[in-house]
């Protein structure tokens, strides 16, 4: 790397500078670079090029300008990288918020399905229980899955403990029904009319529809 030229006062300065080193290194590197301007720019052709001193301090000056100009390049690379990651997390952070959002709107509205669907039981189940018919709801093996308040009296029972149990159980000829229907033709209703019913309420006669 070239030497710098210096005056005569330029290398007492350099003295003063040398003496002062550890405060000259402290100082911002922005700092040294305008004073090794400025002293480049005060040099005469009179100093002999070979002087040792000189160049070692010129050499150390030029080094440290390299290095700062390296680390400003590092800078501005990380504060590339640090926008860019910056940016990244914003729309990151618009994105989550989009779908929390969405998401609300969905269990809104899944809620207000479940309480219709809700309310449209509770009705739905009212108008069975005062039915004057007794009604069952049965699995293809006879098994209860529902039934109203009146079969429930038929049976002399709660309705809930019903649930799960096998209607043959109660009503013996149920064992003898077919609950099966084809699935490949259109299901006809069943009706067996006035059969003779032995109840834990009383034998009576009673009319017998299948849905399915």
């Amino acid at each position: 790397m070239p030497a710098f030229k210096a005056s005569s006062a330029f290398i007492t300065w350099i003295g003063a500078a040398l003496e002062n080193s550890a405060f000259l290194i402290r100082e911002p590197v922005t700092a040294i670079r305008s004073t090794s301007s400025s002293a480049t720019s005060s040099a005469k052709a009179g100093v002999d090029k070979n002087d040792a001193d000189t160049a070692q301090l010129s050499n150390a000056l030029n080094h440290l300008i390299i290095v700062n100009e390296d680390r400003e390049q590092v800078l501005t690379k990380e504060k590339e990288k640090a926008e860019s990651a910056r940016i990244r997390a914003i729309r990151l952070s618009n994105e989550t918020r989009y779908t929390n959002e969405k998401l609300a709107q969905e269990i809104t509205i899944r809620r207000s399905v479940e309480a219709q669907l809700t309310h449209t039981r509770s009705f739905l189940d009212s108008i069975i229980d005062s039915m004057p018919s007794a009604l069952f709801t049965l699995d293809h093996r006879g098994y209860i899955i529902q039934c109203n308040q009146q079969a429930a009296d038929w049976l002399a029972c709660e309705r809930q403990p019903l649930v799960g149990k096998r209607l043959a159980n109660y009503i013996e000829m149920f064992d003898r029904i077919d609950l099966t229907f084809d699935n490949k033709l259109k299901p006809e209703v069943k009706k067996f009319e006035r059969i003779k019913l032995t109840l834990p309420i009383g034998n009576f006669p009673a009319d017998i529809t299948l849905y399915p």
